[in-house]
């Protein structure tokens, strides 16, 4: 990773090599009050006891090395301890990933198996867990690694149960909670959604630096949204990463080329600035 992107690198995760402690949403329950690890995945007690009670977000990192209550621990955070020894002063930024607030209490349930995100303690203590959590990887890769400057993405993928009438997800709630995050943060902040959502609700959050996208397979869905796309870019240098050009499906992936994936992203380019005007400093990237 450091070989192919050396000027912005970004802290893998690496699922394959830990097996369930090294899925995103389990590495970020660490310090869920409560919480437990089932082999079908994160739960938390659901014990009478208010969450608040039983847990204190007061620290987030030491610069000596030791282990914050928000920090990572090897066995659910080796991509990142693996990084620790790297000296990344001469990168324009280091990025890493935290599991957003939706998809944290949306995947996390307690004994009845009701998403702790229907909780409105766990809905209201989510925010403030998961930004404590952004902050320690923050400041850990700044004072660790020497990075200069940093971007913490919010992995969102069930942001597309917004408005959905079968797992409902309150705009309020998610907005809260995701703006709590985003005020714990002196660095980059960013959303990434790989599936479809509300992209107006997404691109008039608080506001984020970064909005990442699948734009493979959503790139005709997330332009309904022109508008609102060009509002966010123009106001303040919001960047849409459209990395997503490049699906993840291995199946998918080796039936193309490169030049199938530069020429899907120009129609996809041409298309965003019919209402994105393409020689502004934003309409660049």
């Amino acid at each position: 990773m450091l070989a192919a992107f050396p000027r912005i690198p970004y802290i893998p995760t690496l699922p394959n090599r830990g097996g369930l402690l090294e899925a995103i949403v389990v590495a970020d329950a660490e310090h869920l009050p409560g919480g437990v690890v089932r082999d079908s995945g994160s739960w938390s007690t659901g014990a009478p006891t208010p969450p608040r009670r039983r847990w204190s977000g007061s620290c987030s990192t030491t610069s000596n090395g030791t282990q914050s209550p928000t920090g990572s621990v090897k066995p659910t955070g080796r991509g990142f301890h693996a990084m620790l020894g790297r000296d990344l002063s001469d990168a324009l930024l280091v990025k890493c990933q935290v599991t957003g607030p939706v998809t944290f209490g949306m995947q996390v349930v307690d004994e009845t198996r009701r998403p702790i995100l229907y909780d409105p303690e766990y809905a209201d203590l989510l925010g403030k867990l998961l930004g404590l959590r952004a902050r320690w990887c923050e400041e850990t890769m700044r004072e660790r690694m020497g990075a200069r400057a940093t971007l913490v993405v919010l992995s969102e993928p069930y942001l597309a149960s917004l408005g959905s009438a079968v797992v409902p997800v309150d705009a309020g709630v998610a907005a809260s909670a995701i703006e709590d995050i985003a005020a714990l943060l002196d660095g980059g902040f960013g959303i990434h959604c790989c599936a479809n959502t509300d992209w107006g609700f997404v691109l008039g959050l608080a506001p984020p630096a970064v909005v990442s996208i699948d734009a493979w397979t959503y790139a005709r869905e997330f332009l309904l949204y022109a508008d609102d796309i060009a509002r966010y870019m123009e106001r303040g240098g919001g960047v849409v990463a459209w990395g997503g050009i490049v699906p993840a499906d291995h199946a998918v992936f080796a039936a193309e080329s490169p030049d199938s994936f530069f020429s899907r992203f120009q129609d996809v380019r041409a298309r965003a600035t019919e209402t994105i005007d393409p020689t502004s400093s934003t309409a660049s990237h």
